[in-house]
């Protein structure tokens, strides 16, 4: 507030004393009245104006204020008091442009004005403008503003990303005082630089000096888990939110921590609806919640959780790319092909840059088409069929894929040409057209009723088949091939594959005799499995392998979409929560005519499918030994 010099007016500057002492004793009603005594003496004092001004700012009468000091400017305009406190009523409403343009005039009248270039600074900063916050504080404090200054430019180099300057601001901060914000951010930024250890150092100092804040105690939880001190961080998350009951960050972090790392998903789901129930629009605890959903099976509360996330966060793309999954799985193709397309937003898609115009599905007879493959060998061989469909609406049809499929998709009459994918940049000058292999089905909108070719559209090279044969000898016992491992860097491996001492429970069915086609993992000698993995140089060996077998029992890998592609008898193991191309409930598959599937009943289960498994492999075999029962001689 300004105060009076020695004034002639004494009652004047008694009334203005008067209403100061008893707005500093927080009854500002009255000092409103005593300011409104003093103007009706001199309506154009300049004390009076401003301290008025804040008196009715204090009150929530900021329409009554602007006016005031619209007053002030006109009667006092170089008054750079005026102008900072007129800011401050338009920062109060919200209005940040206005509430700059009167911080500028303030500065700009009185360069050493702290105060302003502190208020300047934070709304420069609610503005965006980033760079002109940093000098407004930086100027603050040169200017001597203190330490929470020092501290503000510190969270605004943080905001612009600047984080060497910001963690170096925040260190000078807390060199002058220990404060639990400062320690507090300066551990979010340590954790933003995934330098975890210190960033725990630093939360827990603040629960030391605050035990109950329970937002230092979330995100030490969240620094414990990124060093694998889970159950520590499940403790910090519990502690959160009996420290805060509606905090919904912690919540769906403790829903995070006992979805992931315990499995316990009805706790998890309990967690995350809670968040949601707190925070309505909070799109990372809805596609948290859609995932637990679809982790239990509950495809239908998890489609509308993901539309939930969706509908708050529009680009969320891992939301899309888990919704596309659930959309698959429950047969809804047509939209689920469509979100399917976001894998292409994600982070870790591996795009393929192709000079040519995308391919939307139009018939262009006189034109050749690229498509190239993408994600695993088992992706590829399933949508390879799609290309049946592209030859009716182009004249030709190049493959780019990888080497070890080359020899057998050359095979298959689905393209003109197939070639590596080294040669991508040669063959791209020849085409007119590209389209990556997975977005066919949505392309041509494929659904559970239009599927292509679910009979054999694959082939083993018949020069392979002759080798083989000499390995896989006729014999009247069942021959089976076998695959218990998927690939191992495959992110959910460890669901989908079969330890192999679980697994190798089935090599006592007796008439039969198992050969071995994981490449991954060899089989222990002594179970009498024979290993074909020293001959399965490529995909078109494991054809050739493949086709000389009566059965295949594999699990959900490349394998069983290779035999399932050959028409050859496949059954597949699947986990309890199944890839989405499986369906859900049953034991056919559209995908493949000649395929079984033998699903988890609960989850990581397998024993239980095994008995399955052997209980029908036993019944097979008895059946094979019927059809081609043994000759006996006359020998006795």
């Amino acid at each position: 507030m300004l105060s009076h010099p020695d004034s002639p007016v004494e009652s004047l500057q008694q009334i203005c004393q008067q209403a100061s002492e008893r707005a500093s004793q927080g009854d500002r009603q009255a000092a409103v009245r005593l300011y409104e005594r003093a103007l009706s003496i001199d309506s154009s004092d300049i004390v009076s104006l401003n301290n008025y001004g804040l008196v009715l700012k204090q009150i929530g009468n900021n329409t009554k204020a602007h006016e005031i000091f619209n007053r002030l400017e006109t009667i006092a305009p170089t008054l750079p008091e005026g102008h900072y406190n007129h800011g401050s009523v338009f920062m109060a409403d919200g209005d940040i442009p206005l509430a700059i343009g009167r911080f500028e005039l303030a500065v700009s009248l009185r360069p050493g004005y702290v105060e302003a270039w502190y208020s300047l600074g934070i709304c420069y900063r609610r503005n965006g403008l980033l760079d002109e916050a940093v000098k407004a504080l930086r100027q603050g404090v040169e200017c001597g503003g203190g330490v929470e200054y020092i501290f503000q430019l510190g969270v605004t180099l943080h905001v612009a990303g600047r984080l060497k300057e910001a963690e170096s601001t925040y260190g000078v901060a807390l060199g002058i005082e220990a404060r639990p914000l400062f320690l507090y951010n300066m551990g979010v930024l340590l954790q933003e630089q995934k330098r975890f250890a210190e960033a725990i150092d630093y939360f827990k100092k603040v629960v030391v000096l605050q035990p109950d804040n329970a937002k230092a105690y979330n995100n030490l939880g969240l620094t414990m888990d990124e060093t694998g001190c889970h159950r520590e961080a499940e403790a910090c998350f519990l502690k959160a939110v009996a420290l805060q009951p509606d905090l919904a960050e912690a919540y769906n972090n403790l829903g995070h921590i006992l979805m992931v790392q315990c499995e316990s998903f009805k706790d998890a789901q309990s967690n995350f609806e809670r968040a949601v129930e707190l925070d309505s629009d909070f799109s990372k605890a809805w596609y948290n919640l859609a995932t637990c959903l679809q982790e239990q099976n509950l495809i239908t509360e998890a489609l509308r959780a993901f539309r939930k996330a969706i509908e708050y966060a529009p680009d969320f793309v891992e939301a899309h790319w888990n919704y596309s999954h659930a959309l698959l799985v429950s047969g809804n193709y047509q939209e689920g092909f469509n979100e399917y397309r976001w894998r292409w937003q994600r982070p870790s898609a591996l795009k393929i840059e192709v000079p040519l115009p995308y391919w939307q599905g139009e018939r262009v007879p006189e034109a050749t088409i690229l498509i190239h493959t993408e994600q695993g060998a088992g992706d590829n061989i399933q949508f390879i069929r799609y290309l049946s469909m592209v030859a009716e609406r182009v004249g030709k049809i190049i493959l780019i894929c990888e080497k070890n499929l080359v020899a057998l998709f050359q095979t298959s009459g689905l393209a003109d040409a197939i070639v590596d994918k080294g040669e991508l940049r040669d063959v791209a000058k020849v085409a007119q057209y590209y389209c990556p292999l997975l977005d066919l089905p949505y392309i041509l909108q494929s659904d559970l009723k239009s599927i292509p070719r679910p009979g054999q559209y694959l082939l083993a090279p018949a020069d392979l088949d002759t080798e083989l044969q000499r390995i896989i000898t006729p014999s009247d016992s069942l021959k089976v091939g076998v695959a218990w491992q998927g690939n191992p860097k495959h992110l959910k491996d460890g669901k989908r594959s079969i330890p192999y001492p679980v697994f190798k429970r089935l090599f006592n069915v007796p008439g039969v005799i198992f050969y071995s086609l994981s490449k991954d993992t060899p089989p222990d000698e002594c179970d009498g499995l024979r290993d074909l993995a020293p001959h399965l140089e490529s995909f078109a060996h494991t054809a050739a392998a493949i086709s000389n077998l009566d059965l295949v029992i594999s699990v959900d890998t490349s394998v069983a979409h290779l035999a399932g592609a050959l028409c050859v008898n496949t059954w597949v193991l699947l986990p309890f929560v199944p890839d989405w191309r499986w369906l859900l409930k049953r034991n056919d598959t559209p995908w493949y005519k000649s395929m079984r599937l033998f699903r988890q009943q609960k989850r990581d289960d397998w024993l239980e499918v095994l008995e399955r498994v052997t209980e029908k492999l036993i019944s097979m075999a008895e059946s094979k030994k019927e059809v081609c029962p043994h000759i006996l001689t006359d020998n006795r």
